[in-house]
């Protein structure tokens, strides 16, 4: 929490999915930097990447991606480190990475896990154990991830405190603005 201020951080749940060209853009453009200049005293970060897949038919593990199979296969990485690295600082910088390294766009193929692996490394995250939990637990973190996902319209969907906010070049401001009115005052607002 801030110094100062006794107010709550903003609870800031952001809905994403992998190979999503808007996806990639919101976090590499917006969200990286705003959550460095605001931090965990001002917002409550959490990214879910499951975005608009849904389960077909949970009895035969059957997942539909919106960016066909590749988009499945890497939520299933990106959810696989977030479930190993849980912190937000930690899990923020491996999927900013993944924005430089995966090609957004529509892939019906498994994406190589070198991609994958690379970023985990360069974050010092512990590949053996994404790669593991990616080989065993596919279905199971699809299933959790669509779970935890709230109803949505389009990716990324962003809420501040339950508040869907449009994913914008306002985002700082709406998290202050949020962060305000429960009382909350902070240098980079």
């Amino acid at each position: 929490r801030n110094k100062g201020s006794t107010a709550e951080p903003v609870k800031t749940v952001v809905l994403v999915e992998s190979l999503c060209p808007g996806c990639e853009e919101f976090i590499q453009t917006i969200l990286v930097d705003a959550y460095e200049k605001l931090g965990p005293s001002v917002m409550e970060l959490s990214v879910i990447p499951f975005g608009n897949a849904r389960i077909v038919d949970a009895g035969k593990q059957q997942v539909e991606c919106q960016h066909g199979l590749g988009e499945c296969d890497g939520n299933v990485y990106e959810l696989c480190a977030i479930q190993n690295y849980p912190s937000i600082e930690a899990y923020l910088p491996f999927l900013e990475c993944l924005t430089h390294v995966l090609k957004p766009g529509y892939d019906n193929s498994t994406i190589p896990p070198c991609a994958f692996k690379g970023c985990a490394t360069k974050n010092h995250m512990y590949w053996p154990s994404i790669a593991a939990c990616h080989e065993t637990q596919y279905f199971e973190m699809l299933e959790k991830a669509s779970q935890s996902t709230p109803d949505h319209e389009y990716v990324p969907w962003v809420t501040l405190d339950g508040q869907h906010v449009e994913a914008s070049d306002q985002f700082i401001a709406q998290v202050c603005d949020a962060y305000a009115k429960k009382g909350g005052a902070y240098p980079a607002c």
